[in-house]
């Protein structure tokens, strides 16, 4: 969003929403990927190739997840649909059960 057409504390404030939920999506990627990985048995000889799968399996589904909540919140102008998404992280991160 430009700066000029933050006119008011609201629109920071919804814009400000809306990218913390970026960040919470990116938090929840890094906290899945430290959990598979703690749990991984690796391969002493392909440690590095399986981490790489795994990693790229993971940030693929993550990633889709950020472009659907742009797509979906229309970026942060669908306000119903912002809130909706806004429950879905909080549900999220509360549960972490990956």
């Amino acid at each position: 969003m430009k700066i000029r057409k933050i006119k008011s504390q609201d629109v920071l404030n919804e814009l400000l929403s809306h990218e913390q939920g970026h960040y919470d999506i990116k938090f929840l990627l890094a906290s899945h990927l430290k959990k598979s990985l703690s749990e991984t048995c690796f391969d002493k000889s392909r440690f590095k190739e399986q981490i790489e799968a795994v990693f790229k399996k993971m940030n693929g589904y993550y990633d889709s997840l950020q472009i659907a909540y742009d797509l979906q919140t229309d970026n942060m102008r669908n306000r119903e649909k912002q809130l909706k998404w806004k429950k879905k992280i909080e549900a999220m991160l509360t549960s972490q059960s990956f």
